[in-house]
């Protein structure tokens, strides 16, 4: 018999830990990935409506903010609009008190225009003494330094017109109804050939005709022809209805000259003595003592008229504009 081999009986093969290992590994990450699977589905409903809680809650909160930007933009354009009315009340509140501080001023200078046209057109020095006096008193208002010229000056003016009105008295008007009343008083100058003849004696009348013809021819002859020097000014003669108008009109002429002294129109007054003196010249006897004494008084008014003269308000109104300029 043949001896066959004996094959050995076939052996389980040995499993190796690491496999197991790996089993159990790949059974936990499948275990791991359902967990994880069930967690992101369950998470998702959860974050899904916390996000849209969230986004609710943030469209919500934009809606609010986009209020209260709304209410912020109105509140911001009213304080807008009340920091230009602001703005605008301080700029008239510093115009207004530039205006306030130049008002004085301003009305010190219509006050002394007015003084000067009052003095200049209508001849009225109270109403000019007047203005003047305010004008001062504005300016001391000011209590500004620099406007001390122009009241020194103001009160310059007010000593010449003080002075001129001064000029401008009664006893003057009064003078001049004096000698109107003294014109009716005073001689015509009339020549001595035109007086009346004085009584002379009577002459011794011939008794020869002859002698008596030739005496009437020689008186007759001596009648018809004069010879005399002719005077530098010719001297008229007026008849006796002229004479009373001569008179009424000298009148006239003094009485016009009182009312433009009392009128404070020297000039014209200055007009109507001159006038006055050269009639009285003319035509009366200026060798008279009453006529000399009536001349004197008329020259002693002209004078007192001729200086009269209007001062000038300018120096003052000057002085103030320099100073107007410059503030």
């Amino acid at each position: 018999m043949t001896d066959e081999p004996k094959t050995p009986p076939p052996t389980r093969p040995r499993r190796s830990p690491a496999g197991g290992l790996a089993l159990l590994l790949s059974l936990i990450t499948l275990i791991g990935l359902g967990y994880l699977w069930y967690a992101l589905r369950f998470q998702e409903g959860i974050l899904g409506a916390h996000v849209t809680r969230r986004l609710a809650a943030v469209e919500r909160a934009q809606t609010d903010m986009g209020r209260s930007l709304t209410a912020i933009g109105v509140q911001q354009a009213v304080a807008d609009g009340r920091v230009k009315r602001l703005r605008k009340d301080v700029r008239q509140l510093g115009a207004a008190g530039r205006h306030q501080q130049n008002f004085g001023m301003r009305e010190a200078e219509d006050l002394l225009l007015m003084a000067s046209d009052r003095l200049h057109f209508d001849h009225n020095v109270p109403l000019a003494l007047d203005a003047l006096r305010e004008a001062d008193y504005d300016l001391a208002r000011e209590r500004d330094p620099r406007l001390l010229p122009v009241r020194q000056a103001i009160a310059d003016e007010i000593v010449r017109l003080r002075a001129l009105s001064d000029t401008h008295t009664q006893s003057m008007a009064l003078k001049l109804v004096a000698l109107a009343h003294a014109i009716d008083g005073l001689p015509l100058n009339v020549p001595a050939h035109f007086a009346p003849p004085a009584a002379a004696r009577p002459a011794r009348i011939p008794q020869n005709f002859w002698a008596r013809a030739w005496a009437g021819l020689h008186r007759d002859m001596l009648r018809l022809i004069r010879i005399r020097k002719q005077p530098v000014e010719e001297r008229v003669l007026l008849a006796p209805k002229r004479q009373y108008f001569l008179r009424q009109n000298l009148k006239l002429r003094l009485y016009a000259a009182e009312l433009a002294l009392l009128e404070h129109e020297p000039a014209v007054a200055r007009a109507n003595l001159d006038a006055a003196d050269r009639w009285v010249r003319r035509y009366f006897a200026t060798s008279h003592a009453s006529v000399t004494a009536f001349l004197n008084e008329l020259a002693g008014l002209r004078t007192k008229t001729a200086v009269i003269q209007w001062p000038s308000l300018d120096r003052a109104l000057v002085l103030l504009r320099q100073v107007r300029g410059h503030s």
